[in-house]
């Protein structure tokens, strides 16, 4: 399918009582999932300082579900979050020498995760985001160069604190963009990776700290356990004042041009749109707009002339001619893709 026709798909809102030839009316696709995660994070950090020198690394696992996130089409409709606090096998090594000959090394494990995992919709966008924020603690052995013994805890804050962002790829997130048919299959799966290093990774210090790297890879996975097919709730009908046929453009798409029929005198107004996505909704640009008075029981013709803005809208599929009419002191709408 090509982009002028998914485009056409999404924001078409048609009306029930055109002549023969009407379609149906917008419809919506609803996908409801059960959302499931699993991921792998390791972290090691270098430090040389004075004579001391370090090596410290972590390993774990996480697993678990979020809660089920439902897509109108390809629009994430909410964000969804779960607070991470799981013991899992892992290990955690921790190795110092000094400058005198004498070393301390110590490792542990399980390791305990804390954090959240959550998702969000991009906005102006179909895309959304995954972002794992993990930090990482456990308790360890610790034995030194003499044979002295001892216990102690090692800790790895999450590189980044930052809460879910409604607007963007929040730090420490992924991007993450399946199409439609992917999303309205039975399942999806896809695989996400964030990697730290430099003064973003945990605990780096600029004055002692060679090297760091934090890194997360995982999957999530999306298994659907409801579907339905709705209505879109834009599609507003125009009735009693009715298009004597859709919308569309000349043979150049240099211009639109629409014709209502209204049974009592009205007034109509067209305008010129780019379809897009805003916040992620569906939202058209406006351009031009024209409006004529209509008497009772006659037809009104609204003619525009495109800027080369819409003409290459219309070339990506994208350009829409909404009507609005007002008749009887209300006024409807409906917005149309122009062909």
């Amino acid at each position: 399918m090509t982009r002028r026709l998914r485009a056409a798909a999404i924001v078409a809102p048609v009306l029930a009582a055109l002549a023969a030839t009407a379609p149906a009316h917008a419809e919506v696709v609803r996908n409801i999932y059960a959302v499931t995660y699993d991921a792998t994070v390791q972290w090691r950090l270098e430090e040389a300082f004075q004579g001391v020198s370090s090596s410290d690394s972590v390993s774990y696992n996480v697993e678990g579900r979020l809660p089920n996130v439902t897509f109108d089409d390809l629009v994430l409709q909410s964000p969804s979050s779960v607070v991470v606090k799981q013991t899992k096998p892992g290990t955690m090594k921790l190795r110092t020498d000094n400058a005198q000959g004498t070393s301390v090394t110590c490792t542990g494990g399980p390791v305990t995760a804390n954090g959240m995992i959550a998702v969000g919709q991009i906005a102006g966008s179909s895309a959304f985001w995954i972002a794992p924020w993990l930090a990482s603690e456990g308790p360890v052995t610790c034995t030194d160069s003499d044979g002295g013994t001892g216990t102690g805890e090692m800790s790895v804050p999450a590189p980044n604190a930052a809460n879910p962002a409604a607007t963007a790829v929040p730090p420490g997130g992924v991007r993450l963009s399946p199409s439609f048919a992917q999303l309205d299959s039975g399942s999806w799966t896809e695989e996400f990776e964030k990697r730290y290093t430099g003064e973003e990774c945990p605990r780096y210090v600029a004055s002692s700290t060679t090297s760091c790297a934090w890194s997360v890879q995982g999957r999530i996975r999306l298994r659907r356990i409801g579907r339905e097919t709705r209505a879109d709730p834009n599609d507003e009908l125009l009735s009693p004042a009715k298009p004597t046929a859709p919308p569309k453009l000349d043979s150049g798409r240099r211009r639109a041009k629409a014709t209502v029929r209204c049974p009592k005198a009205c007034d109509i107004e067209a305008l010129i749109g780019a379809f897009g996505m805003r916040n992620g909704r569906p939202h058209v640009t406006p351009g031009r707009s024209r409006k004529v008075r209509v008497k009772a029981r006659r037809t009104g013709t609204v003619s525009i002339a495109l800027t080369g803005a819409q003409r290459a809208a219309a070339g990506k599929g994208t350009a829409v001619m909404v009507l609005r009419v007002t008749i009887g002191g209300k006024r409807r709408e409906a917005t149309y893709p122009l062909r």
